[in-house]
């Protein structure tokens, strides 16, 4: 097998963003990640942003929970409050 992939160059992949964070701060190439993820590489100024790049739109996201209730209030609470949050966001015509 070696043999037949042997002309293809040599390539990492990174599936996994503090992967792809970490390769960028070692020179690996360009990361698309989250302004949280990044934050403090582009504070220390170990990470630059593009020009030109602004933020991306997140795609929908979607929250579950088990049919029969939860069983902590906390959860509970959090899964109210993003839903909340959705609904607000729906509101406002953000979604």
């Amino acid at each position: 097998m070696r043999e037949q992939l042997g002309d293809l160059a040599r390539a990492a992949i990174y599936d996994d963003p503090r992967l792809l964070l970490d390769a960028a701060l070692r020179g690996r190439g360009v990361a698309l990640v989250s302004a949280l993820l990044a934050a403090d590489a582009v504070a220390r100024r170990r990470l630059h942003v593009l020009d030109g790049y602004g933020s991306l739109a997140q795609p929908p996201l979607w929250i579950a929970r088990a049919e029969r209730g939860v069983r902590s209030a906390l959860v509970l609470a959090v899964y109210e409050h993003l839903c909340a949050m959705g609904d607000a966001t729906r509101v406002a015509g953000v979604a």
